[in-house]
């Protein structure tokens, strides 16, 4: 048996965290969710980068979703409470991921599901000309993505 020191012997910590059980009845009673899955169906489907980076913008203008962003040194965007509403929406089918590109669309099942909530004709109103002025920019975002993975997937072949 090795170990890093002598005399030591290594051991593997087992990690418990505990999560929420989420059934489809969650987003009915969180706005953030539902505001998100509208939000998605506006501009999808989007990366998960471009999506992250308009959420920011968006906040930047007045339009708070009630996420908090941080800017790593290297200037990637990070969001634990979006991460864990994305997980949570593409748990319960809400949403899909194209395989390809891995671009995030609404599913058949989001769609009716965002059919029988109400974001608030407020929040409408505030979001959908934001929405049109920072569409350009998230789409240069998914393109500059999209084509970086065309790369990659061309080095990988050789």
């Amino acid at each position: 048996m090795s170990s890093a020191q002598p005399g030591g012997s290594k051991s593997k910590e087992l990690k418990i965290v505990k999560k929420q059980v989420i059934n489809p009845t969650v987003v009915n009673e969180d706005m953030r969710k539902a505001r998100l899955l509208f939000i998605i169906k506006q501009v999808s489907p989007v990366s998960e980068k471009g999506l992250m980076t308009l959420l920011s913008q968006l906040k930047e203008k007045g339009v708070d979703i009630d996420y908090q962003f941080n800017t790593l040194p290297n200037g990637s965007l990070v969001s634990p409470q979006f991460k864990e509403d994305l997980t949570s929406l593409l748990y319960l089918e809400l949403l899909e991921t194209d395989s390809r590109d891995k671009r995030i669309k609404l599913s058949s099942q989001g769609e009716d599901t965002l059919a029988t909530i109400t974001v608030g004709e407020d929040f409408k109103a505030k979001l959908m000309p934001l929405l049109e002025e920072l569409k350009p920019k998230i789409q240069a975002i998914d393109q500059e993505l999209n084509l970086k993975m065309r790369a990659e997937r061309r080095r990988n072949r050789r």
